[in-house]
């Protein structure tokens, strides 16, 4: 099982993605950033045979619709970040 996968939708972010509140408040919103993290996990699951994934973070009171923006870059709730997954779960139902 790969756990908390989540990083927030920033540049330069790869090295640090424990920075959940930003350290850049003013750095763009990079969706491709979660994209490449989530499609990165996704493949180490589906080839290293672990047993599933758990997307991080979805907070309470978040949007389902809404994307996230500067004040909290992390959620991927109507994201490219969202679309990342829906393949990632398609891939892992059939790789059993």
């Amino acid at each position: 099982m790969l756990g908390e996968v989540g990083i927030p939708a920033q540049p330069d972010m790869y090295q640090h993605p424990y920075y959940w509140k930003s350290k850049q408040p003013n750095a763009p919103i990079a969706h491709y950033v979660q994209v490449r993290w989530f499609a990165a996990a996704c493949n180490a699951v589906v080839n290293d045979h672990l047993g599933g994934i758990f997307f991080w973070s979805l907070p309470f009171g978040s949007s389902l619709t809404v994307p996230s923006g500067l004040a909290d870059p992390g959620p991927w709730t109507a994201t490219p970040g969202a679309k990342e997954i829906a393949r990632c779960f398609s891939k892992l139902s059939t790789a059993r």
